[in-house]
């Protein structure tokens, strides 16, 4: 479906979570969302650029070597509600099912989590306040504000006259 660096976007796993999308928006409207109604909604194209947004954060945070433990990952499924059973408590059984439900495998799931973490941690410091130092943001706004001015006239060679090389001084 598309590439960003060398990964590639399957269309098996566009359809996916496109159907994935569709029941949570039919879920969201308690109503069916016709094709119709998806292709006016833009779903479509939201879910692509969705998808390529965080394939591009992925990449950066491989570069950056973001990883996150196998005890974090676990930590976050264990604490998913939609896992949790009649006891209140992560139930295999009931996320294996959930998991079935959307078509994932346990891997591609526990995969999607460790990238989403990932994710989380490159843009954190982003979306958490991050602000830049004033005289930064001075220079910052005054660069990119500055407007200069240039006045000039147009004349022929022959209007110019004889020129003489310039001198020392």
């Amino acid at each position: 479906v598309a590439e960003v660096g060398s990964e590639t976007i399957p269309q098996s796993t566009y359809s996916r979570d496109y159907r994935n999308l569709i029941q949570a928006q039919s879920q969201r409207l308690r109503q069916q969302v016709t094709p119709e109604m998806a292709r006016k909604l833009g779903l479509s194209d939201a879910l692509l650029k969705d998808m390529i947004n965080r394939m591009a954060l992925d990449s950066l945070a491989d570069k950056l070597g973001v990883v996150v433990s196998d005890a974090d990952v676990s930590d976050a499924v264990r604490n998913i509600q939609g896992f949790f059973g009649p006891l209140g408590t992560f139930d295999k059984q009931m996320f294996l099912a959930r998991l079935r439900e959307r078509q994932y495998t346990e891997d591609e799931f526990i995969d999607q989590i460790r990238k989403e973490m990932a994710r989380a941690q490159v843009t954190a410091p982003v979306q958490g306040g991050f602000q830049v130092p004033p005289g930064y943001a001075h220079a910052l706004f005054t660069f990119s504000t500055e407007v200069r001015a240039a006045q000039y006239v147009v004349m022929s060679p022959q209007q110019a006259g004889t020129i003489p090389p310039p001198g020392d001084s």
